[in-house]
């Protein structure tokens, strides 16, 4: 903070989680539970008394449907097919098609590479599922379930009809959506990037009303850079 402020001086600024961007990219939702699902995971609740987080622990203690927890569990499943503890699938000719072999034989690579790598394991899982592979479908369920327990656990404690504002890559696959929808959630996905959440906040700190009109939304995608 002390760096921006002696670059930036006299200009008002606040630094705040990014979930505010997410939330704020969404036309008067400034009350919701609002998840980002990218390489990790975390769900907030927003309210008159502020942003309220839940688990967004990192990855030895979330669990929560992220991009690393399923490149972790389809990796896992061609670990044990491997060793005789599970049919071999499409999921895990997949995996060893993406590592060139055997897991084993990768194992430091997969771990020197860590989260990142790991994580780009997780679109094997969607194109698996979509051949109706039962190991991919049964990790899908098993970490999206994860996922909208906590965003239970937001309503419960902050309001059952607070709409649900979702981002992050893996948002963008369709399995999300039907997931969320076939247990009575309604996921809100923004139409715009999340700095557009980042612009309307601007407006605030200036003391200008919320800018929500058709105007400035032109006029933002217009200016934005591809």
């Amino acid at each position: 903070t002390a760096s921006l402020r002696k670059q930036l001086p006299g200009i008002p600024f606040t630094l705040e989680s990014d979930i505010e961007n997410v939330i704020f990219s969404v036309r008067g939702a400034e009350s919701c539970i609002a998840v980002i699902c990218g390489t990790g995971s975390v769900v907030y609740a927003r309210d008159g008394a502020g942003l309220h987080r839940f688990g967004g622990f990192g990855y030895l203690f979330d669990g929560l449907g992220s991009g690393y927890d399923l490149g972790r569990d389809a990796l896992v499943a061609a670990f044990e097919a491997d060793d005789g503890l599970r049919e071999p699938s499409e999921l895990t000719r997949m995996v060893h098609e993406k590592l060139e072999g055997r897991p084993w034989d990768k194992l430091s690579d997969l771990y020197s590479g860590g989260r990142d790598v790991i994580a780009g394991f997780s679109p094997l899982v969607f194109r698996a599922a979509r051949t109706g592979d039962a190991s991919a479908r049964e990790i899908i369920d098993r970490n999206f379930g994860r996922l909208l327990r906590l965003i239970g656990g937001a309503r419960n404690r902050y309001g059952d009809g607070l709409p649900v504002i979702c981002a992050g890559g893996i948002t963008n696959n369709p399995e999300f959506a039907e997931y969320f929808k076939s247990h009575g959630v309604t996921p809100i996905f923004p139409g715009v990037p999340p700095v557009y959440g980042a612009c309307v906040r601007c407006f605030d700190l200036y003391g200008e009303p919320v800018v929500t009109d058709e105007e400035f939304d032109q006029s933002f995608l217009q200016t934005l850079p591809d």
